[in-house]
């Protein structure tokens, strides 16, 4: 294959996170960092060959300060033998997300933080588990940061009755906290499985974020009341009083 090397700006493509590559050069973002790359010569790799490639990138002394985020993309193109077949290609690449010091501006906000279903609609009122609690990030900064923390939820009485990670965990290498990029939001969700629960529940949202650490926590409640299997216990348990009392009347 003769490989050609490629930069282009990124951003946010929706609230999962996706990268959306920006091909169009027309499209301008504060945050490019494209123009900055310097890319390599076509070059040639043969099959199974591994080839390391340097890409230097060189700061404008003039940059904004904050968050600079680039692809840089390399693509295979291989000949075709003849006219008559098409020569297919693809490519791969890496993100490039830079800092550049100077007035760094890091603002989490929570854009929403709420209990809902199975099918992510929400709600704070369900019949059994699992409950989904959804995290609605918004970075109003300038600078792509890593907010993580936890979920701890308590019952009536105050006693935690599980605690979850929201965004990974930074002890954990296989388990890193994933960035939000400035001016955008970025869902996270987890789910509350395997509990028996009945009542009314608080959910405490803990996050911190950035360098020096911030913190944000939020609450929400949300009840769990089995009401079918309440509604059958009473039905069942009618029927028994009155059949009760028509056995005892049919006795006197």
């Amino acid at each position: 294959l003769t490989m050609s090397g490629q930069s282009n700006d990124f951003g946010s493509k929706n609230e999962t996170g996706e990268p959306n590559i920006i091909f169009d050069d027309s499209q301008s973002t504060p945050y490019s960092l494209k123009n900055w790359v310097s890319l390599p010569e076509d070059f040639a790799i043969a099959s199974k060959e591994t080839k390391t490639v340097d890409v230097p990138i060189e700061i404008p002394k003039d940059a904004e300060p904050g968050g600079h985020y680039a692809v840089i993309r390399f693509t295979g193109n291989a000949k075709a033998d003849d006219g008559s077949q098409v020569a297919l290609s693809a490519s791969i690449g890496t993100l490039i997300m830079l800092k550049v010091s100077g007035q760094i501006q890091q603002n989490i906000s929570v854009a929403s933080f709420y209990s809902a279903h199975k099918n992510f609609s929400e709600g704070s009122f369900f019949e059994s588990g699992p409950i989904t609690f959804i995290e609605r990030l918004k970075n109003e900064g300038n600078i792509h940061v890593k907010p993580t923390g936890t979920i701890e939820i308590k019952n009536t009485f105050g006693k935690v009755v599980s605690t979850m990670r929201v965004n990974g965990d930074p002890g954990q290498d296989d388990n890193m906290p994933r960035s939000v990029l400035p001016q955008s939001i970025r869902r996270f969700d987890q789910s509350l499985e395997g509990k028996r629960l009945f009542g009314r529940y608080k959910a405490t949202l803990s996050l911190s974020y950035g360098d020096p650490q911030q913190k944000i926590e939020q609450s929400i409640t949300f009840w769990v009341i089995p009401y079918k299997l309440i509604i059958i216990a009473l039905l069942i348990l009618v029927v028994l009083i009155f059949g009760i009392r028509f056995m005892l009347g049919k006795y006197n």
